[in-house]
């Protein structure tokens, strides 16, 4: 409503309903929108954007946040060492989530290894 798109009307569906309308839509292509979120393997598979909603009518972003306890940094230094250089983008997220749909989780970890060495190398630091 906020949008004046009174005319259209959002369905309610389960995350499988939504991925079968995203393939059909994707393979006839056809517009659609759909409700998502990241991140997800779809976005490994297709070439998707989020459109803006300036009005907020679904919401404010949301976002993560990691805890430990409180001596987990002084027990284990190499972990947290590790952890703190960790940096994921999304899309390669995606990507691999997608990969691991398609394959194996083993394979997805093996395939990014082998095609972000120096990624990997960062994180893993000087101790590796």
């Amino acid at each position: 409503k906020d949008y004046g798109l009174d005319d259209y009307k959002l369905q309610i569906s389960s995350e499988a309903g939504m991925l079968t309308t995203v393939d059909r839509a994707m393979r006839s292509e056809k517009w659609f929108v759909a409700t998502s979120w990241s991140p997800h393997w779809m976005f490994g598979k297709y070439k998707l954007r989020y459109l803006t909603d300036p009005k907020k009518s679904l919401g404010e972003a949301e976002h993560v946040d990691v805890l430990a306890r409180k001596d987990f940094k002084t027990e284990n230094p190499k972990v947290a060492g590790f952890l703190s250089r960790m940096k994921l983008p999304i899309a390669d997220l995606e990507a691999g989530m997608f990969t691991a749909q398609e394959t194996s989780y083993d394979e997805a970890v093996a395939k990014y290894i082998k095609d972000h060495p120096d990624q990997v190398k960062a994180w893993v630091g000087e101790d590796g």
